[in-house]
């Protein structure tokens, strides 16, 4: 939440003037949908905090953030793990099918 000058992210409460290095990271949840990531450094301690993929962060920051996109791999054991999931599922669905 916004007010002003002062941020508030759950528990935790900046005033703007304070916040220095601002990031809006945009990351792929799904090939199609982005969440966002602000990171930046509030006397000398580095903060991040994620929103929603739906949450507009920029529109409602005080202050100017460099946008920046990631990129998020996977591990192999992460594609074998998803490539055995997405066919168990298939072979369950043409199972029920049948």
């Amino acid at each position: 939440m916004v007010d002003g000058t002062t941020i508030r992210l759950n528990d935790w409460e900046f005033r703007a003037d304070d916040v220095a290095d601002p990031i809006v990271w945009r990351l792929p949840v799904f090939w199609f949908w982005r969440m966002s990531t602000l990171e930046f450094h509030s006397d000398g301690v580095p903060y991040q905090f994620g929103f929603n993929p739906w949450a507009k962060v920029l529109e409602h920051l005080p202050f100017e953030c460099e946008l920046r996109e990631a990129r998020v791999a996977y591990s192999p054991f992460s594609i074998v793990l998803r490539v055995m999931l997405w066919t168990a599922l298939l072979l369950w669905l043409i199972s029920e099918l049948n």
